[in-house]
């Protein structure tokens, strides 16, 4: 936000140089982030005195003139129309820097030729030296200089009394302090901090004095007080000083009265609004707009209003979004006789709401979402009439001040010892009381602290420790001495799931795997494209957008969209995400990972395998079926190709599932590659990790391999084999391994072999052949037994 140093210096006579100011208000109050030349562009322009005008001999559009600087004539083209003997201008002399026509970055002046003639400065319009905002120029005209006193010679700065710095503070600084968003309330803290004499005197309110008007509030909690005043005016040229003041601070001038609701905007920090009451039909009401009223404001954009939208309305339709800005309908122009002038309060959450749902924002809604006192109207409003007074011949007819509910200021009461605890060292009680006292609170002081009642303007201290807290910032947050900590330093314990999910994101790394982050929120479209029911999910009342309306209950919608996106450039891709899930009872931090390209499946099995060993996890794995009444175990059927998957088992809990994208899916997202996924559980693989293990001593003794091929029905899964195995194999079994499954000749219709291998390892001996085909025999009955298998000849 920018402020006028000059300005600050009519509060504040004495208020320090610009660097001491910068380092002294960051360091107590408010982030400075630069206090810069107002006028950078007059810092070398100085009064100079047309002595005589000639034509120019090869250009119609041009003259030559004698300029003189105050020491020298010298010889000067220009291009201004009105330029003419005897007349005081704004020279620039060479070396000097200016905006050439005031368009484009500014430049440096060096003696040229103009049509065969030198020319050793310039003339300059307004527009050149910075100051168009505040003395428009015509085109081709030059800034006529003639009604100053100055001397030829004098800089310009001095002979317009336009000496100024810019005062730019970073707005999240002063976030919590809606009085600083003046240069009223600056200048407030400027006299506290440096303790300093403020004249700071208010207008006094005599608006009561005149006949009632009638308007109605419908929301008295949108609209806490609304003042509003009828005042014929006369619409003219506002007068420099505020032109000026004005254009600082970034705001264009535009007419006397609108120009002075923006200069009591950057005096108290009040926005300010002024409706042409010849526009108006009837009483003035606050309301909330109907659902389908649309307005045309300001800006020229109409904007479709709904109920969570505060306006300003009259007896036909809305005049003004309350608090934001007006209504074209109603502005002021010249043609303007009389003036409906609003200085109100509006509820900060209802203003910032109405903001974002018609996508204007405005210098109103910057305060009003800091939330400042209901008390503002009653010391802004008498300062804008007694302007409007002054520089529009303005004329209050009648007025009305809607306060049902005046706001009264709670004292805190601050404990002397609470400042020594919270602070670290003891502050003199008497010196607390005067740095509050500085900042404009009543402080009555006791024998163990003080009861402090904020000033009026001061909306942010309702505790203790806000009031401690500007006893420490004003005493000097600097002057607090270093202290080695104290207490006991503990190791900080680290979150389980948090420590294994950097593992996993350090050997999925290591695998080449890429992490993804995604939204946690899909839409319908998701919903229909990966067909997911709407039932299971959680719904956001108030979503961005429709594409963001449902947490997610899986991780791989929003993944494979990511990968269906980045395939169009390269057709392999390994990725991962660790996230929550969302149900109604519950969220759960989940792994998903995929895998594209050819043997996609294979290729995710292994890294899927490798990770939980890796992680000592332990696992089994098994294949699961929807036909075969296993749908329970698998939520999501329709994605899997086939409708069954791959499930990873510890014990009896389920880690997770893998499977291929199945083609009708895969079709509507447009994949084009081989797509495989997998899901796991976080904290099943916490859970499972965190089990004791055993270490055993590796035997000395030589492992024996076992090859069987085992002839089975079609409908039986290897997992269903290799659990008997393991079962059978007890501490002996070391390893199993399929190494084929086969269908076809010479094996009966509606059978199919597995090749694979066992390896059997004894702690304490040798295995012989024997034990073995003990071993073989027994297993090979219990899975005719359970399956109806057969052990193959040729095995």
């Amino acid at each position: 936000m920018l402020f006028s140093y000059q300005w600050l210096k009519t509060y504040v006579p004495s208020i320090p140089e610009p660097n001491i100011l910068k380092e002294e208000l960051t360091r107590r109050s408010v982030e400075v982030e630069s206090i810069a030349d107002a006028y950078p562009l007059m810092r070398d322009i100085i009064v100079a005195e047309v002595r005589a005008v000639d034509r120019h001999p090869d250009a119609d559009r041009l003259v030559v003139c004698n300029v003189y600087d105050g020491k020298n004539e010298i010889q000067v083209v220009c291009g201004g129309s009105n330029v003419r003997a005897g007349m005081r201008v704004a020279l620039a002399p060479v070396g000097a820097t200016v905006q050439w026509h005031g368009e484009g970055e500014p430049i440096v002046l060096e003696k040229a030729k103009i049509r065969g003639l030198e020319s050793f400065g310039m003339i300059c319009s307004t527009s050149e030296i910075g100051l168009a905002g505040i003395f428009p120029p015509h085109e081709r005209e030059v800034f006529d200089l003639s009604g100053t006193q100055a001397a030829p010679g004098a800089p310009l700065a001095q002979a317009l009394n336009m000496h100024d710095y810019i005062v730019d503070i970073d707005n999240k600084s002063m976030t919590h302090r809606p009085d600083l968003f003046s240069h009223r309330g600056l200048a407030r803290e400027i006299a506290a901090v440096f303790n300093l004499e403020m004249h700071l005197a208010e207008v006094e309110d005599t608006i009561g004095n005149v006949p009632a008007m009638h308007s109605v509030v419908e929301d008295a909690e949108a609209c806490r007080r609304y003042r509003l005043i009828e005042l014929e005016v006369t619409v003219a040229q506002a007068p420099e000083i505020v032109r000026n003041r004005l254009q600082l601070c970034g705001i264009k001038s535009i007419n006397n009265v609108v120009d002075i609701t923006n200069y009591i905007l950057l005096e108290y920090g009040q926005p300010v609004h002024a409706f042409d009451a010849e526009k108006v039909s009837g009483d003035m009401i606050v309301r909330r707009a109907r659902t389908g009223e649309k307005i045309e404001t300001l800006d020229h954009e109409t904007h479709e209003l709904t109920p969570d939208v505060l306006v300003i309305a009259d007896t036909e339709k809305p005049r003004a979004i309350a608090g934001i800005i007006g209504g074209v309908d109603s502005a002021i122009t010249e043609s303007t006789k009389r003036v409906y002038l609003e200085v109100a309060h509006f509820d900060a959450v209802v203003t910032r709401k109405a903001s974002q749902h018609v996508g204007v924002r405005t210098d109103g809604v910057l305060r009003w979402e800091k939330g400042p006192s209901e008390e503002l109207p009653t010391y802004s409003a008498p300062a804008t009439v007694e302007l409007l007074k002054q520089y529009a011949d303005a004329k209050v007819l009648r007025a009305i001040d809607v306060y049902p509910k005046k706001r009264v200021q709670q004292s805190v009461e601050v404990a002397q010892s609470a400042i020594a605890r919270l602070v670290g060292i003891s502050i003199p009680l008497e010196e607390s009381a005067q740095m509050l006292t500085r900042l404009g609170c009543v402080v009555v002081t006791k024998k163990d602290g003080f009861t402090v009642t904020p000033p009026w303007f001061r909306m942010d201290l309702n505790i203790q420790e806000d009031v401690i807290e500007e006893v420490v910032r004003m005493y000097g947050i600097h002057r607090i001495p270093e202290q080695y900590l104290r207490g006991e330093l503990r190791v900080a314990v680290v979150d389980p799931e948090v420590a294994l999910q950097r593992r996993v994101r350090e050997q999925l790394a290591l695998m080449k795997y890429s992490e993804l982050y995604s939204y946690s929120f899909y839409g319908d479209v998701q919903l229909k494209r990966y067909d997911i029911a709407s039932e299971p999910h959680v719904e956001i009342l108030n979503p961005l957008s429709d594409d963001l309306k449902y947490l997610r209950v899986s991780l791989l919608p929003n993944m494979l969209n990511t990968v269906v996106r980045n395939s169009v450039h390269e057709g392999v891709l390994n990725c991962f995400e660790i996230g929550h899930v969302y149900f109604a009872d519950r969220e759960v931090r989940q792994l998903a990972i995929v895998t594209t390209g050819s043997n996609a499946f294979r290729r995710l099995r292994g890294i899927v395998e490798q990770l939980l060993t890796t992680l000592t996890v332990p696992y089994h794995s098994s294949v699961v079926n929807q036909s075969l009444g296993q749908s329970s175990l698998c939520p999501f059927w329709q994605w899997y190709e086939g409708a069954q998957a791959l499930e990873y088992r510890s014990g009896t809990e389920i880690l997770g599932t893998i499977g291929e994208l199945a083609a009708p899916v895969a079709s509507r997202i447009k994949m084009k590659y081989e797509c495989a996924f997998a899901t796991l559980s976080i904290p099943q693989m916490v859970h499972d990790e965190a089990i004791t293990k055993t270490i055993r001593i590796p035997s000395e003794f030589p492992a024996l391999p076992l090859d069987l091929s085992l002839v089975v029905p079609e409908s039986v899964a290897w997992g269903e084999v290799e659990r008997v195995a393991r079962v059978h194999g007890g501490v002996l079994l070391q390893n199993i391994e399929l190494k084929d499954i086969y269908t076809g000749a010479p094996l009966e219709k509606g059978t199919k072999s597995f090749l694979f291998r066992l390896e059997f390892q004894a702690q304490d001996h040798t295995l012989a052949m024997n034990e073995m085909e003990e071993w073989r025999d027994q297993f090979v009955a219990e899975c005719s037994k359970k399956f109806g298998a057969i052990l193959r000849d040729n095995a």
